[in-house]
């Protein structure tokens, strides 16, 4: 007589990602320039372009803050983004009219008449790639440049759109964001590659000013009507949006910036800086009297160089810095998917250091989480690792899961979360108990199907055509060791003594 027990499929994991220490901010000395600064990107933590009023443009090379001179010159340049490796950097801005520049490694070109644009203002550029660009900025007008031509991709915005941000986290989710004028008539779009036009998401909110995500789940955006009134962040969930508004926030969010899930900055009116540490937004930084127009965050190796760009302290120095120390976790991605009736949560990280242990949880909408795993970290690891656990016991409808991740120093964080709506579905195959008698499998089968068995290795061992009702299978031959029973829609695992 041989013994059956079920196992579940669980596959041991590293984890993802965690919130970092506190930052110290310093006014970056000497200042590189007394000028209002209106953006400023970072590429990595050696390589950041920041440009603002009296044409400036900025560049840090790991070091030093470059000047960099452009004609005509623009008297205000409101936008910077720059591809890997700065092998294409473009600064767009206004004087009477807007320009666009591009820079190509070793000199700079004014591209104003190959885009097009025309009149208006442009207010922002951003692109997945050397030869994927974007810009946007006053009545609705939004461009696109594929690498050879620029082209308007304006199906879809409000005429009179003022838009503040154009952002994205591919080449294929892409959002633009900004309002049509007045209190209250801020909107988020996304562009679809499907109809090669833009879908309105929301509308009806606080002049939208930024947007920012770690990946297209998890994207956040923010703004707020009158420059001392109350800020106002929102949270994507799906295709829909939502108030995730701290409590306390008590000035209007002009930029948004972040290195991860649980890393990101809310900058804006009168010094007002907010984090997001994976769980909650709360102030970062205080007594700072002038406007923080942007913020954003360079990773290099563990670390990461953190730039603000603004009005600067009493006139005089624009730039703000802060460095971070190691990151004890990088995550790369977290998804759920289902897997039959079981749900399959799979994740990567780039790295980890210090780590203890991981916690999987589950709620089913109800906000009460539940352990449904506890594993063990690796510890120390610097090579990017995929890993996956499988849930046995998900919900019909919505199932919400996220990770919390311990230290060896008893510090922890979340992960985001992420929800699956599942409809389970009648199990077709099911082991009628764990006991063989005589060598046989007792099945009971729903439907006629295929099924096999398998070793550990993938290997296919059996296979038969099973009619409806309790069946037999002869598996007296098979040696002691792990196998899996699969059918047409479940995979059983098991055990053979």
């Amino acid at each position: 007589m041989k013994t059956i027990f079920r196992l579940f499929l669980l596959f041991i994991p590293l984890f993802l990602f965690k919130t970092l220490p506190a930052q110290t901010w310093a006014p970056f000395t000497p200042p590189p320039t007394t000028s209002v600064l209106w953006d400023v990107y970072a590429a990595n933590g050696n390589s950041a372009w920041a440009v603002g009023n009296s044409a400036t443009v900025l560049q840090w090379n790991g070091t030093a803050w470059q000047t960099h001179s452009l004609a005509p010159v623009i008297s205000q340049r409101f936008g910077v983004w720059a591809a890997p490796g700065n092998t294409a950097v473009y600064v767009v801005g206004t004087t009477t009219g807007s320009q666009i520049h591009r820079y190509n490694g070793t000199t700079w070109s004014n591209i104003t008449a190959d885009v097009g644009w025309g009149s208006g203002s442009i207010r922002s550029v951003w692109g997945s790639a050397a030869n994927d660009v974007w810009i946007c900025g006053g009545s609705g007008k939004v461009f696109r440049f594929n690498g050879s031509t620029w082209s308007a991709k304006n199906a879809g915005v409000p005429a009179a759109l003022s838009g503040n941000r154009i952002w994205g986290t591919d080449a294929n989710n892409i959002w633009l964001v900004g309002s049509t004028g007045g209190d209250n008539t801020g909107v988020i779009l996304k562009w679809n590659p499907g109809t090669d036009a833009w879908v309105t998401q929301a509308t009806g909110l606080p002049a939208v000013k930024a947007i920012w995500g770690s990946s297209p789940t998890n994207m956040w955006a923010a703004g707020g009507n009158g420059a001392a009134q109350q800020g106002k962040i929102f949270r994507m969930s799906g295709s829909s949006w939502s108030d995730a508004s701290p409590a306390d926030s008590y000035a209007s969010f002009y930029h948004l910036g972040g290195r991860d899930a649980s890393n990101i900055w809310a900058v804006g009116y009168n010094g007002v800086m907010y984090k997001y540490n994976g769980s909650n937004w709360s102030v970062h930084l205080s007594g700072v009297a002038t406007d923080i127009n942007a913020v954003a965050a360079g990773v290099s190796g563990a670390g990461a160089r953190l730039w603000t760009a603004g009005f600067g302290d009493a006139g005089v120095n624009p730039l703000r810095f802060a460095i971070e120390g190691v990151l004890p976790l990088r995550w790369q991605s977290f998804t759920a998917q289902p897997a039959g009736n079981n749900v399959l949560l799979k994740w990567s990280t780039a790295m980890e250091q210090n780590t203890a242990s991981f916690v999987v949880e589950h709620h089913s909408g109800n906000q009460q989480w539940k352990q449904i795993a506890s594993l063990p970290a690796a510890g120390n690891s610097s090579q990017p690792t995929a890993y996956q656990f499988i849930h046995t016991a998900a919900n019909n409808g919505d199932n919400y899961y996220r990770i919390q991740q311990l230290d060896k120093d008893a510090a922890f964080s979340y992960s985001n979360t992420v929800r699956l709506q599942m409809q389970k579905q009648a199990s077709q195959l099911q082991l009628v108990n764990n006991l063989v008698d005589k060598g046989l499998l007792q099945i009971n089968v729903q439907s006629p199907q295929y099924i096999s068995i398998y070793d550990m290795q993938g290997r296919q061992l059996q296979r038969h055509h099973v009619a409806a009702g309790l069946q037999s299978i002869d598996i007296s031959k098979l040696a002691a060791g792990r196998y899996t029973l699969a059918g047409a829609a479940e995979r059983i695992a098991f055990i053979v003594p």
